[in-house]
């Protein structure tokens, strides 16, 4: 939830959190051996259709990058 936050989520796609994504995924996501059972690519499809990101990997690198900057910021203030 940290890392893909409201803030994140409403600046790339039409989700509120990470749990509103899984929901609206059709994937039943409620553990991690959950979330790795499901197939790439339809996972990778849904990433594609319904959010600004071409890819898992492209949205993932991107939420790590803006938090780190925000923490920095926060540092700094």
């Amino acid at each position: 939830d940290e890392l893909f936050n409201a803030d994140f989520l409403n600046s790339c796609s039409s989700f509120t959190s990470l749990k509103d994504m899984f929901e609206k995924s059709g994937f039943q996501v409620e553990s991690a051996e959950d979330f790795k059972a499901i197939p790439d690519a339809e996972w990778e499809h849904f990433i594609k259709e319904n959010t600004s990101y071409d890819s898992w990997a492209d949205m993932q690198r991107d939420a790590a990058v803006k938090l780190l900057n925000k923490r920095l910021m926060d540092g700094l203030n």
